[in-house]
Protein backbone atom coordinates (compact mmCIF):
# COMPACT_ATOMS: atom_id res chain seq x y z
CA UNK A 1 0.00 0.00 0.00
CA UNK A 2 1.29 3.44 -0.84
CA UNK A 3 0.63 5.77 2.07
CA UNK A 4 1.78 9.00 0.46
CA UNK A 5 1.98 9.59 -3.24
CA UNK A 6 -0.16 12.25 -4.78
CA UNK A 7 -0.60 13.20 -8.40
CA UNK A 8 -1.15 16.81 -7.34
CA UNK A 9 1.79 17.03 -4.94
CA UNK A 10 4.74 19.32 -5.51
CA UNK A 11 8.51 19.30 -5.47
CA UNK A 12 10.25 22.21 -3.81
CA UNK A 13 13.55 22.53 -5.66
CA UNK A 14 14.87 25.28 -3.38
CA UNK A 15 18.36 24.29 -2.16
CA UNK A 16 18.33 23.33 1.51
CA UNK A 17 14.59 22.62 1.62
CA UNK A 18 13.83 19.37 3.44
CA UNK A 19 10.88 17.43 2.03
CA UNK A 20 9.33 14.14 2.98
CA UNK A 21 8.04 11.40 0.71
CA UNK A 22 7.70 8.11 2.54
CA UNK A 23 6.50 4.68 1.44
CA UNK A 24 5.00 2.60 4.23
CA UNK A 25 4.17 -1.06 3.72
CA UNK A 26 1.75 -2.78 6.08
CA UNK A 27 0.97 -6.46 6.15
CA UNK A 28 -1.91 -7.86 8.14
CA UNK A 29 -2.22 -4.55 9.97
CA UNK A 30 1.42 -4.37 11.02
CA UNK A 31 4.09 -2.03 9.59
CA UNK A 32 6.83 -4.05 7.88
CA UNK A 33 8.73 -1.38 5.99
CA UNK A 34 9.13 2.38 5.88
CA UNK A 35 11.39 3.88 3.26
CA UNK A 36 12.32 7.40 2.21
CA UNK A 37 11.45 7.55 -1.51
CA UNK A 38 13.61 10.53 -2.50
CA UNK A 39 16.73 8.49 -3.37
CA UNK A 40 14.55 6.32 -5.66
CA UNK A 41 12.81 9.19 -7.49
CA UNK A 42 13.59 10.52 -10.94
CA UNK A 43 12.06 13.79 -12.13
CA UNK A 44 11.98 14.82 -15.79
CA UNK A 45 11.17 18.52 -16.30
CA UNK A 46 10.79 19.85 -19.86
CA UNK A 47 14.01 21.61 -20.91
CA UNK A 48 16.15 19.76 -18.35
CA UNK A 49 17.82 16.36 -18.20
CA UNK A 50 16.48 13.79 -15.77
CA UNK A 51 17.02 14.70 -12.12
CA UNK A 52 17.43 12.39 -9.15
CA UNK A 53 17.93 13.02 -5.45
CA UNK A 54 20.56 11.82 -2.98
CA UNK A 55 19.98 10.59 0.58
CA UNK A 56 19.93 14.23 1.77
CA UNK A 57 17.22 15.03 -0.83
CA UNK A 58 19.59 17.26 -2.78
CA UNK A 59 19.00 17.26 -6.55
CA UNK A 60 21.43 15.32 -8.76
CA UNK A 61 21.49 15.93 -12.50
CA UNK A 62 18.86 18.09 -14.14
CA UNK A 63 21.28 19.90 -16.43
CA UNK A 64 19.74 22.20 -19.06
CA UNK A 65 19.08 20.56 -22.39
CA UNK A 66 20.63 22.03 -25.55
CA UNK A 67 18.43 24.76 -26.97
CA UNK A 68 16.54 25.36 -23.71
CA UNK A 69 16.26 28.78 -22.06
CA UNK A 70 18.61 27.55 -19.34
CA UNK A 71 21.38 26.41 -21.69
CA UNK A 72 24.72 28.01 -20.80
CA UNK A 73 23.70 29.06 -17.28
CA UNK A 74 26.04 27.71 -14.60
CA UNK A 75 24.62 29.30 -11.43
CA UNK A 76 23.08 26.34 -9.48
CA UNK A 77 20.52 28.47 -7.63
CA UNK A 78 19.35 30.20 -10.81
CA UNK A 79 19.10 26.81 -12.55
CA UNK A 80 16.95 25.42 -9.71
CA UNK A 81 14.73 28.51 -9.92
CA UNK A 82 14.37 28.00 -13.66
CA UNK A 83 13.66 24.29 -13.22
CA UNK A 84 11.01 25.11 -10.60
CA UNK A 85 9.40 27.64 -12.96
CA UNK A 86 9.44 25.09 -15.80
CA UNK A 87 7.86 22.52 -13.49
CA UNK A 88 5.05 24.93 -12.62
CA UNK A 89 4.53 26.06 -16.22
CA UNK A 90 4.75 22.59 -17.78
CA UNK A 91 3.61 20.40 -14.90
CA UNK A 92 1.43 18.23 -17.16
CA UNK A 93 4.53 17.32 -19.19
CA UNK A 94 6.77 16.57 -16.19
CA UNK A 95 7.36 12.91 -15.43
CA UNK A 96 8.06 11.43 -12.01
CA UNK A 97 9.26 7.84 -11.83
CA UNK A 98 10.18 5.60 -8.92
CA UNK A 99 12.81 2.87 -9.21
CA UNK A 100 10.64 0.28 -7.49
CA UNK A 101 13.06 -2.63 -8.06
CA UNK A 102 15.76 -0.86 -5.99
CA UNK A 103 13.37 -0.54 -3.02
CA UNK A 104 13.41 -4.28 -2.33
CA UNK A 105 9.75 -4.40 -1.33
CA UNK A 106 8.78 -7.28 0.97
CA UNK A 107 6.85 -10.23 -0.42
CA UNK A 108 3.19 -10.05 0.54
CA UNK A 109 2.07 -12.67 3.05
CA UNK A 110 -1.16 -14.61 2.66
CA UNK A 111 -4.03 -14.12 3.15
CA UNK A 112 -4.44 -10.98 1.03
CA UNK A 113 -7.47 -8.74 1.40
CA UNK A 114 -10.04 -9.02 -1.37
CA UNK A 115 -10.32 -6.04 -3.72
CA UNK A 116 -13.48 -4.65 -2.16
CA UNK A 117 -12.08 -4.72 1.37
CA UNK A 118 -10.84 -1.74 3.33
CA UNK A 119 -8.94 -1.28 6.57
CA UNK A 120 -8.76 1.28 9.34
CA UNK A 121 -5.21 2.50 10.04
CA UNK A 122 -4.19 5.34 12.33
CA UNK A 123 -7.81 6.47 12.49
CA UNK A 124 -8.18 6.60 8.69
CA UNK A 125 -10.37 4.38 6.53
CA UNK A 126 -8.26 3.13 3.62
CA UNK A 127 -9.66 1.39 0.58
CA UNK A 128 -8.04 -1.32 -1.51
CA UNK A 129 -5.39 0.10 -3.84
CA UNK A 130 -3.65 3.45 -3.75
CA UNK A 131 -4.73 5.96 -1.13
CA UNK A 132 -3.58 9.50 -1.82
CA UNK A 133 -2.98 11.71 1.17
CA UNK A 134 -1.16 14.99 1.53
CA UNK A 135 0.75 15.59 4.73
Amino acid sequence: MVDYICSQGAFDLTPGTQQTLVLRVYQQGEPVMERDLFPYLRLRIPGFAEMGFNEDHEPIGGEPEPGSDAEGIDDPELLMDMAAEALIEHGEEAVVTVHWARLLLPTLRQPLLPEEAGIKLDGRDLRYGTNETLT
